[in-house]
């Protein structure tokens, strides 16, 4: 009997192994597009109103060839050199190991601008800044302060007449930013000193999107904030990053964030789902049993016999005894992986407990009676009929190369050299020729 599980279960375990591997790698090897956009997010590749794609443009037009991150703040790109970082409206929450690295960055002489949303919290408790919520109709305009002479003097507020909440106002128990504008209920722009650098933070992610660049000043103020220092300093930097890590668009920075993917988790569940399957097809029978159907097949010792019984007729003894040989040997060479007789004669010796001697006298006796024949019948003019090896000796050499095959089948048990004396009487060889 055989257990069916059927060429059509094959094919859905291979195939659902195909797809899986198939959906892993599409992921893998893709990459986002610089034409892709969304209405939901605050990208430079968005062209939607609450996108930036206004501002991206404008800054290259304007000489300061910007570039867009899509790897995390402990990339490389803003290793080394002064460089400007604007992240808009982060969606993802910022990470204690990247927060560290831009810190560092920072500190170095890097200027880093975010636009408020709640995923940079963790960055504004760094510096002890609060935040809370407030509406548009609390803050019509915002005003540098008098000191700084350097900025932009008034600054409208996005939607400041709608009513709905603007995002943030800031706050801190002490002194540890300078505020950049504000008016008389809260500040609403401001900059974080650090080391070299500065960290600025705008309330509102507004004053950047596509919608609203053009309305006042809001681009010249930024270019502003991001040239000179609430003092009057220039700030050098050598480029401007826009942060598309945080809006969603990554790319590979390792393996252990391919498997962070979605896309790439569904693909190794559907590979865990074939997995159970072929498990469970090899532990269950799918169908009933099925009867195997072996066509009878002559074994080649049966096809030996046969011809051997042929050459008895013609009394060619030496031809029985050759193929007989022959066919032992061959058996006993692929049996062992060997080809020295030798070697083969103490095998058998150390596993059926013969005397090696003895079996090596068979084998080399076998051979020499053959060859003696063989050299008596080409010695003679005009040979008409078979030089042969006498019956006595066939009969004898036979048995004994019976012997040594049936030590194999398990069908006689042989543990002394009985079945090599000619003293076994176990089969009789006549009747096998």
């Amino acid at each position: 009997m055989i257990d069916t599980m059927n060429s059509s279960g094959k094919n859905i375990l291979i195939i659902t192994l195909i797809v899986s591997v198939g959906v892993v790698f599409i992921t893998l090897l893709s990459d986002v597009s610089d034409s892709k956009d969304s209405a939901f997010i605050y990208s430079s590749y968005n062209t939607h109103a609450n996108g930036t794609h206004a501002l991206y443009t404008l800054l290259g037009e304007s000489g300061f060839s910007p570039a867009r991150l899509r790897k995390d703040f402990r990339a490389k790109e803003l290793a080394g050199q002064r460089n400007v970082l604007i992240s808009v409206a982060p969606i993802d929450t910022l990470g204690h190991a990247e927060l560290d690295s831009l810190s560092d960055r920072v500190f170095n002489g890097s200027t880093a601008i975010f636009f408020y949303s709640r995923s940079i919290a963790k960055l504004l408790l760094r510096f002890g800044i609060h935040h809370g919520d407030f509406y548009g109709s609390d803050l019509l305009t915002l005003q540098q302060p008098a000191a700084h002479n350097v900025f932009v003097d008034t600054l409208s507020v996005p939607n400041a007449d709608s009513g709905k909440i603007i995002s943030a106002r800031f706050y801190s128990d002490s002194a540890v930013y300078t505020v950049l504008y504000a008016n008389d209920r809260c500040d609403a722009i401001i900059e974080v000193p650090h080391g070299e650098g500065a960290f600025i933070f705008f309330h509102s992610p507004d004053y950047v999107s596509n919608a609203h660049l053009a309305e006042g000043r809001q681009a010249d103020a930024l270019i502003r904030m991001m040239t000179f220092t609430a003092s009057g300093d220039y700030r050098s930097f050598n480029r401007i990053y826009f942060d598309e890590y945080h809006q969603g668009f990554r790319e590979f920075q390792s393996f252990i964030q391919w498997f962070d993917e979605w896309p790439v988790k569904f693909g190794i569940l559907i590979a865990c789902l074939g997995l159970i399957i072929w498990a469970y097809s090899g532990a269950r029978r799918f169908g009933r049993p099925v009867p195997v159907r072996v066509q009878p097949v002559r074994s080649s010792k049966a096809h030996i016999e046969s011809v051997t019984r042929v050459y008895r007729r013609a009394r060619a003894n030496r031809l029985i005894l050759k193929i007989w040989r022959q066919w032992l040997m061959q058996f006993l060479y692929d049996r062992y992986k060997t080809g020295s007789e030798t070697k083969l004669a103490q095998m058998l010796a150390n596993r059926y407990n013969l005397n090696g001697e003895t079996v090596l006298k068979l084998f080399r006796e076998t051979d020499r009676k053959i060859r003696d024949a063989e050299m008596a019948a080409t010695q003679e003019p005009v040979q008409k009929r078979e030089v042969s090896i006498a019956d006595g000796d066939l009969t004898r050499l036979c048995r004994h190369i019976d012997a040594l095959y049936f030590l194999h089948q398990k069908k006689i048990h042989v543990t002394s050299e009985k079945s090599l004396d000619g003293k076994s009487q176990h089969h009789d060889a006549n009747r096998r020729r």
